[in-house]
């Protein structure tokens, strides 16, 4: 497996375990991780700002994973990157909304994304598109070819 893919799954696997934490513990570990004490006169502060962080780390990869799978099930391999990107580009639109009502931007960032959608989204179909077609390459000339009958 080479570096790209690993990168991906271990994002597609780390998003997984992410959602399987319960999500306290998660906050209990970042408000670790930022060494915020119990006693800490901020901590509800720290506590809600964790919270808001792993809901946004969770609406973005919900968001990348369903573009992920919206891109596998729809490219045949054949037709222009681009156009497999345009044909995804609708497909999360829930999900991508879900991450701007997560979001602690401004009502004007948030319309300017949300006004944006279909380039983000083309933009990133366009890419995993392109990866998952390398990944697929490099799988069909790792595996040997079989050996004609004598």
């Amino acid at each position: 497996m080479k570096v790209t893919h690993l990168l991906l799954l271990a994002g597609t696997m780390a998003a997984g375990a992410a959602f399987a934490e319960p999500f306290g513990d998660r906050v209990a570990r970042c408000l670790a991780e930022q060494r915020v004490m119990p006693d800490a006169p901020d901590f509800n502060q720290q506590a809600e700002r964790c919270e808001r962080i792993l809901k946004m780390d969770d609406a973005k990869a919900a968001w990348q994973v369903c573009m992920w799978r919206a891109v596998a099930s729809m490219d045949d391999r054949v037709s222009p990157a681009s156009d497999i990107a345009t044909a995804t580009a609708d497909h999360c639109g829930q999900e991508y909304e879900a991450m701007l009502d997560v979001s602690t931007l401004s009502p004007e960032t948030r319309y300017r994304l949300y006004s944006e959608r279909m380039k983000a989204t083309k933009e990133l179909a366009v890419k995993l598109v392109l990866m998952q077609r390398a990944e697929a390459n490099r799988r069909q000339q790792a595996t040997p070819a079989p050996k004609p009958k004598e």
